[in-house]
């Protein structure tokens, strides 16, 4: 407690920008490995789960078979915007109901559009809800890049911020 309260207070800041009409939609922590950057997404988390403003999460981890790559990202923030809306919950339901046997094979860009942008779009436009990712640079190469351009070349909702910790790399810069 009390410690990177000055990064904190700009995420903070940045997030209050953007409910006021800013259109900074991304937040983008870097530094060098052991620089604190997970725990300040730790913190981040919490805070915006606390002002019930979290829409999801997702920790990358090279060590860890399931988080070192981002297929199961859109599945896990649609199973959160369940959680976060009992009534996206149905929609969500029908929609892998209907396509339950191919949805391994989509690419991200295909879940991305099927399972976040739609409920997000029936979101109330307030509050500005956040998904949070931490340590990017964590999955391979080619797999950042389809993240990368998902995140980059879809149409994010209005209400819909994303915050990204990572280490310096070139390609997520």
């Amino acid at each position: 407690p009390g410690t990177r309260s000055d990064v904190l207070e700009n995420i903070q800041n940045w997030l209050r920008r953007s409910n006021e009409g800013g259109s900074e939609q991304t937040y983008l922590l870097t530094g060098p490995p052991g620089s604190g950057k997970t725990v300040i997404a730790n913190s981040v988390a919490k805070d915006f789960h606390d002002a019930a403003l979290l829409a999801s999460s997702f920790f990358f981890s090279r060590s860890d078979a399931v988080r070192s790559t981002p297929r199961n990202v859109c599945l896990t923030i649609a199973r959160d915007l369940a959680r976060l809306n009992p009534q996206l919950a149905g929609l969500i339901v029908d929609r892998l109901r209907s396509d339950s046997s191919t949805i391994t094979s989509w690419t991200l860009l295909q879940q991305w559009k099927d399972f976040v942008v739609p409920p997000l779009s029936l979101l109330p436009a307030e509050p500005i809800y956040v998904i949070l990712f931490d340590a990017l640079d964590e999955i391979a190469l080619e797999d950042r890049v389809e993240l990368l351009e998902v995140l980059t070349s879809a149409l994010l909702p209005p209400n819909l911020r994303l915050f990204i910790s990572c280490r310096f790399e070139p390609d997520i810069q």
